[in-house]
């Protein structure tokens, strides 16, 4: 998922939580294992630059990393030290280019290093690595795809002989990673919504077993499906789509949110990363919400009867609030039945719209973190027991 105005990250024993107020500055909120949240601290930022999107990154050891998109569309990097304090100011990551970014995401890699993908204004994506938070590598593709550009050729009505562009173009880019980072294995999954000639449509960069970058095949929702529990025929549009990978206990999943504001579920056909299969039915949504955005997590990991249970939280167009759709383990193939439909998550007193939230596995519990539109945030937490309540807001 890109990277918003709210992030959160374990480290060690304390959950950080990373957010960015009404003007633009970053702050952040430590949530120690006895469940206290801190007081807020600024995060070091002695020139005053205003960000538009912020993420938080695991390093080596105890190390964090804050990556940040500025109002000026440039990338910015700080680190704490091994006992999680900020020091100096936010550095430029470097761009002889003078590429402007619009949105970007990142991931923390084996030995510390940190793998940053992000588009430009001109729609192309670059990728930008480091090993140790301070050296950058210019953005750029760092190894060109071997296979082919998977433009397709229905419902899109492009000829098969049609020769995509490269680089390629995206709208948005979230990234993940193919398997845990054990012995500095394993490589980025970027995924992004890639403009065809007529629509857009969700693609995926990957490797393979060799180490070579290939591009994904995603099934596309505008196949003819059928209407939960009614057989009839409904066609749904492709355009836009939200990708979301995550590392999960399951493997790695890819949520694709419609134009139709429901959410698809994708998972790797064979485990090839590069071969998604897709469950052309909507997650459940009884209530016909239009949702606009969706993380998706695993139950709180300590739990032994709900660390293998997908969460899945979306939060909707018409009040802004948010949902939860569960998995309920049954299904190894994440299939329609084994989704549940659990309505809204428990809300403060009176209850907040939400701008942006993040999600994250917490000392003692699987914690989710909004930020609401008048700059507060407050959490929703699951126990060990499954059940979820609400803390906050604070500001």
């Amino acid at each position: 998922m890109s990277a918003g105005r709210i992030s959160l990250c374990l480290s060690g024993t304390d959950l950080h939580l990373l957010y960015l107020d009404l003007d633009g500055f970053p702050y952040e909120r430590l949530q120690t294992p006895d469940n206290i949240w801190h007081a807020r601290h600024a995060v070091p930022n002695p020139n005053r630059t205003t960000f538009q999107a912020v993420k938080l990154v695991q390093g080596a050891g105890s190390l964090l990393f804050v990556i940040g998109l500025d109002t000026a569309g440039r990338l910015s990097c700080i680190a704490s030290d091994e006992e999680g304090r900020w020091a100096g100011d936010f550095a430029r990551l470097p761009n002889q280019s003078g590429i402007a970014f619009t949105c970007f995401d990142a991931v923390g890699v084996g030995d510390g290093g940190i793998v940053v993908v992000a588009v430009s204004t001109g729609q192309v994506a670059y990728t930008q690595t480091t090993l140790d938070g301070v050296n950058w590598s210019q953005p750029g593709w760092s190894n060109q795809p071997t296979s082919s550009y998977p433009y397709p050729s229905d419902p899109y009505g492009v000829s098969e002989n049609y020769e995509a562009p490269f680089p390629p173009t995206f709208m948005a880019a979230s990234i993940g990673s193919s398997q845990p980072w054990e012995d500095g294995l394993g490589a980025p999954v970027i995924a992004g919504l890639a403009p065809g000639p007529h629509e857009n449509f969700p693609v995926v960069l990957c490797t393979d077993e060799n180490g070579d970058w290939q591009w994904g095949d995603v099934p596309s929702i505008s196949e003819t499906t059928y209407h939960r529990g009614t057989g009839k025929q409904i066609t749904i549009k492709s355009l836009p789509y939200q990708a979301i990978i995550r590392d999960l206990y399951f493997g790695p999943i890819l949520l694709l949110l419609g134009a139709d504001g429901n959410i698809y579920c994708n998972i790797p056909t064979d485990d090839l990363l590069w071969d998604w299969t897709h469950h052309g039915e909507a997650l459940p949504n009884p209530n016909g919400l239009f949702f606009t955005k969706a993380v998706v997590a695993a139950g709180y990991p300590n739990s032994p009867d709900h660390a293998e249970k997908l969460q899945v939280i979306a939060v909707s167009k018409q009040d802004q609030l948010p949902y939860l759709i569960w998995h309920d383990g049954t299904d190894a193939h994440f299939g329609r039945s084994a989704w549940n439909w659990a309505g809204p998550l428990p809300m403060p007193f009176p209850a907040k719209k939400v701008t942006d939230f993040d999600v994250a596995g917490g000392a003692t519990a699987l914690v989710v973190a909004y930020l609401a539109t008048d700059g507060t945030f407050f959490t929703n937490s699951q126990d060990q027991q499954g059940a979820w309540d609400v803390y906050g807001p604070l500001n």
